[in-house]
């Protein structure tokens, strides 16, 4: 089931950022908008490899760490999603 997120970024959780079922487009606004959650975002296995790729460029020890231990579900079709990663740089 996918979750919507609300539009005030304060109230974005870590639930949120970690669950699975979160949009791509929604873990990629987390990403950028909240620094706070960006370990969570790493830590999401359906977060695509160009968002997870971009986190791994901001030399955040959490994220790194965050992204170092976990994985991505292989043959996911969120990569197809690709726009809001191009939109972090």
């Amino acid at each position: 089931m996918s979750q919507e997120l609300p539009t005030d970024p304060q109230s974005w959780t870590w639930s949120q950022a970690s669950d699975p079922s979160t949009p791509a487009a929604s873990l990629a606004e987390i990403a950028a908008q909240r620094p706070d959650l960006r370990a969570a975002v790493a830590t999401n296995p359906a977060t695509y490899p160009a968002l997870r790729d971009w986190l791994g460029t901001l030399g955040d020890p959490f994220v790194d760490q965050a992204l170092a231990v976990s994985e991505p579900v292989a043959g996911e079709a969120a990569e197809a999603a690709g726009e809001p990663a191009a939109a972090l740089a």
